[in-house]
Order: C-alpha cells, then sequence, then structure tokens
C-alpha cells in the first residue's frame, strides 16, 4: 500500500512535468517563423533548462517531501498498533488462563509455580496462553507505574512513563520492553528458554 501511494505520486509528478513540455512545446508552435528561425538557439537552452528548472526541482523535492511524512506518520502509527498489541504469557507449560485475584501486589514464577503475594495494591490480570515463539508477557493494571524487577538475585527499580519504551537485558531474557497506557503497565518478555523465574511487584 505505501509502495503504491509512492509511486502514484511520483506518477502525478512526472505527468506534471510533461504538462510543462506540452505546454512550452505549444507556445513555440505559435510563434511566427521569423521569430522561430531567429530564436532556434533561444529554444534549445530553454529545453535544457526546462529539465533543471529550479521552480519544478523545488516541486519534486516538496513532493517527495511530503512522500516522506506520510511514510513516516505510516510507521509511527505501525509503532503504535505494535505496542498496543494483546499481551499473551506463556506459563505455566498447560497454557491455562489464570487470574490474580483483587488485592495481589505480586506474581512470583519459578520453576514452574505462579505463587501469590497478597497485598493492599492494586490487582494484577494476566493471561497465560501457549505461542510457538515462547513469548512471555505480562500486563499489569495499576494506578501508580512505579515498578520492582528483580532477576536472579538482582533488583532494578524502574519508573514507567506513559508513552515510553524501555529496555531490561538478563541472562535468561533476550531483550524486556516496558509499555505503558493510561493506567496499565504493560510488560513483555520474549525468553531464551521455556522456563525461567523472575518476581514482578507493583508498589
Amino acid at each position: 500500500m505505501v509502495a503504491e501511494k509512492v509511486t502514484q505520486e511520483l506518477e502525478r509528478i512526472t505527468a506534471m512535468g510533461q504538462q510543462q513540455k506540452n505546454r512550452k512545446a505549444a507556445d513555440d508552435s505559435t510563434k511566427p517563423k521569423s521569430e522561430e528561425s531567429n530564436s532556434n538557439s533561444k529554444s534549445d537552452k530553454e529545453e535544457k533548462e526546462l529539465l533543471t528548472d529550479k521552480g519544478f526541482r523545488s516541486l519534486v523535492n516538496r513532493k517527495l517531501n511530503g512522500i516522506l511524512e506520510v511514510l513516516q506518520g505510516i510507521l509511527g502509527v505501525m509503532q503504535d498498533v505494535e505496542e498496543r498489541e494483546p499481551i499473551e504469557i506463556v506459563y505455566p507449560s498447560d497454557g491455562s488462563l489464570k487470574t490474580l485475584p483483587t488485592g495481589t501486589s505480586s506474581v512470583d514464577f519459578t520453576e514452574g509455580q505462579v505463587v501469590l503475594a497478597d497485598g493492599n495494591t492494586d490487582s494484577l490480570e494476566y493471561e497465560l496462553k501457549k505461542t510457538e515463539r515462547y513469548m512471555r508477557s505480562l500486563t499489569i493494571e495499576a494506578q501508580t507505574l512505579d515498578v520492582t524487577l528483580s532477576f536472579d538475585g538482582g533488583k532494578r527499580v524502574t519508573k514507567l512513563t506513559a508513552g515510553r519504551i524501555m529496555k531490561l537485558s538478563n541472562t535468561k531474557f533476550r531483550e524486556m520492553k516496558f509499555k505503558t497506557g493510561g493506567a496499565t503497565a504493560q510488560i513483555r518478555f520474549w525468553a531464551s528458554t521455556s522456563r525461567y523465574g523472575g518476581l514482578v511487584e507493583v508498589k
């Protein structure tokens, strides 16, 4: 779709250039013979200048800049859609669906077990689904977006900011993306193995 729009715009620009040439040719055809014979060299010069006319080049540049802006806008929309796609998590191995009860403040993934820790903070909800890519992710719904992450004994505290994407790396994770939208903080995992451990806590 993007390539088609770009092609159409370039064809339109080319057509405008051809129209400009046709108008010039029509003007030349209406000149008297004596005037035409006296301006052969001038016509040749104007013909060459038409191909490098600053006004036409400026028009082309504006159109190309417009195409670039359209492409950037499309990429921005695509990125926004990617950031808001549904969240899935594969855990435990049976792929069952789980919902943490209201009042749960953290969930601990350790050796295939889901351990719930009671608390007085906002509830957490997550779905466990199987995917071919072993994609792990967790959706955290909270009014406050201060999240403490602890993996393999190391702790990192991150304050999630709306619209910002941050990445953390760990020996058991290829990458981690933090996403927020309104009052929802989304944490997504791509695990390098089918088993992993860690603690995600909402304060």
